[in-house]
């Protein structure tokens, strides 16, 4: 048999037998996921400053809301299975350094002020006068409560601040028409 012959029976075979049939052959090198996907030398870190300019970018406006500073401060703790803090906030170091006492006269004012600012501002925006009535009367109803009841069980005269401070918020947010 001649060459071109063999040649050409060896070419016809090889049409029948499929690529993903044959073995692996060994001079192949698996190929890596991320080979080549970032750049090499300098080009690196220019690489990594981009993608740190478009992720600012994509969040500038979330980044732009102000962020209100922290007004309380709660120690964590961590307790034990008999109910001890184990916590590092729990040292002596700790409590010599920052001696933390919780206000809660205040975080209870503050929040009575803000609960009447919110229905001052509320009685602003309404049109519908029985809305603003009925908001009026909660406002009133709240100040009572709070400060005049208090003011004229203990004659303490922080009720009486306090009911000033009441009445101003009234005064400088609801629109009174």
């Amino acid at each position: 048999m001649n060459k071109a012959v063999q040649e050409l029976i060896s070419k016809e075979v090889d049409s029948w037998i499929e690529e993903s049939a044959l073995p692996v052959r060994s001079n192949i090198k698996p190929i890596k996921m991320f080979d080549g996907l970032y750049p090499e030398g300098d080009e690196l870190e220019a690489y990594w400053d981009f993608i740190h300019w478009a992720m600012n970018r994509e969040h500038q406006v979330l980044l732009a809301i102000p962020v209100k500073d922290e007004e309380s401060y709660f120690v964590p703790f961590e307790l034990d299975e008999h109910g001890n803090d184990i916590s590092a906030f729990n040292t002596m170091d700790f409590k010599r350094l920052r001696d933390f006492k919780f206000n809660y006269e205040y975080w209870k004012l503050k929040g009575q002020m803000d609960r009447l600012f919110d229905l001052a501002q509320t009685h602003s925006c309404l049109s519908n006068e029985q809305g603003r009535v009925n908001i009026k009367k909660r406002f009133d109803e709240i100040v009572r409560v709070e400060f005049k009841e208090k003011l004229e069980r203990t004659g303490q005269a922080k009720y009486m601040i306090r009911l000033q401070e009441a009445e101003t918020i009234w005064q400088k947010t609801a629109c009174e028409t």
